[in-house]
């Protein structure tokens, strides 16, 4: 689904990141094994909460190590 940039400056269109098209073309695939990480909550907002995972936005100027990023925010939302 596109959507207008919310912020209302940015010219590309936002994707929200519907699982259940994925769950509907791989029934093997659930909201019991699935999950999705992505630094814009709005395009997490179609999904059940414990499917998602928010982290920060990457920036150049910042240490980033992803592996330990996406392992704080699980931990963080999820145990």
């Amino acid at each position: 689904q596109v959507t207008p940039h919310p912020d209302g400056k940015t010219p590309r269109p936002l994707y929200r990141k519907d699982l259940s098209s994925v769950w509907e073309a791989y029934p093997q695939f659930n909201r019991s094994n699935t999950l999705i990480v992505d630094d814009c909550r709005f395009k997490l907002g179609a999904n059940p909460a414990g499917c998602c995972v928010p982290v920060e936005p990457w920036s150049p100027d910042a240490l980033f190590d992803g592996c330990s990023t996406i392992r704080q925010a699980i931990e963080k939302n999820f145990v």
